[in-house]
């Protein structure tokens, strides 16, 4: 596949700017391929290294100050009918912008967080036994049905198996559906082992993306060259390390520089410590390569948690 051979050429190549990452990531393209070829190469050739500080400053606009439905954004909105016009353009573009990048702060944090608990319930759910996957999927279709945790908690065995058996075509279309999901799971499960953090914060990773059949095909293949399989050759260094196994490390230090700047110490925090659970743990985190030894600016020198 010409994707794979053009990412597999990437192996070795100089890693890329700071911000060229961030403008990937709040400025995708409207093109699934190229966007899936981009993050693929992405993921081979790494970020130069770039410390807490820089980062945050490169995320400035971004940063979370105040919500776009707080009293204060109100304020700033009434007064601009008491602004002259050549005054009220620039504010109100300004505010524009401010409410935008705000959003995608906010979206930015809600993908990473829906990733993150995505892994660690593909993990739990992966080595759950059939019978205990049956029982999970009658109480999701029940919550789903708007009854409380609580509610079916209280409920026994035979009376979730009653309410089932009496709702039997609108549980069938939810357990299909249901289904669907955990696939798509699944895949992104696969590709967090194989490409590692990066995967938490790149955009085109999304569940709805990978529910796609059409594109399961070639999901798989970026899976076989990762891995080296099926005639595909891995994207390996001169030295014959997987270039992912390095870049791995140095895409974990910019997901946290991303949590804390935009989400502060505690979410930053979580996701550290999710890193260290088990759920967290990718292909790359146990293989062997050369580690780094200084803050340098190659593609292989990163921080480590």
């Amino acid at each position: 596949m010409a994707v794979c051979t053009a990412i597999q050429k990437c192996a070795g190549a100089p890693p890329m700017e700071s911000i060229t990452l961030l403008q990937a990531i709040v400025r995708p393209t409207k093109s699934t391929q190229q966007e899936e070829k981009t993050a693929l190469i992405q993921a081979v050739i790494g970020v130069k290294y770039a410390s807490y500080e820089e980062w945050r400053s490169l995320l400035k606009p971004y940063i979370l100050k105040i919500s776009p439905l707080s009293r204060t954004s109100f304020h700033m909105f009434q007064g601009l009918f008491d602004m002259k016009p050549e005054e009220r353009r620039v504010n109100e573009d300004m505010l524009v912008n401010d409410i935008a990048n705000h959003q995608l702060s906010r979206n930015l944090l809600c993908q990473i967080f829906t990733r993150v608990t995505i892994i660690m319930f593909t993990f739990d759910w992966n080595r759950a036994t059939k019978q205990a996957k049956s029982s999970m999927k009658r109480q999701a279709y029940l919550l789903s049905q708007g009854l409380s945790l609580a509610d079916v908690q209280e409920m026994s065995q035979d009376e979730i198996k009653q309410r089932i058996k009496s709702e039997a075509l609108s549980f069938k279309y939810f357990k299909n559906q249901h289904e669907h999901e955990v696939t798509a799971r699944n895949r992104f499960f696969q590709l967090w082992q194989r490409i590692g953090a990066s995967a938490l914060f790149e955009p085109i990773w999304s569940i709805q993306n990978m529910k796609n059949k059409r594109r399961a095909h070639l999901h798989q293949a970026y899976l076989d060259m990762v891995q080296g399989r099926n005639g595909h050759a891995a994207p390996l260094l001169d030295n014959g390390s997987n270039a992912l196994a390095l870049t791995h490390q140095c895409y974990k230090h910019v997901l946290l520089c991303l949590c804390r700047a935009i989400g502060g110490a505690e979410f930053s925090d979580a996701i550290q410590d999710f890193l260290a659970l088990e759920q967290g743990k990718t292909i790359h985190d146990s293989q062997a390569g050369p580690q780094p030894t200084s803050e340098g600016d190659s593609a292989s020198t990163s921080t480590q948690d």
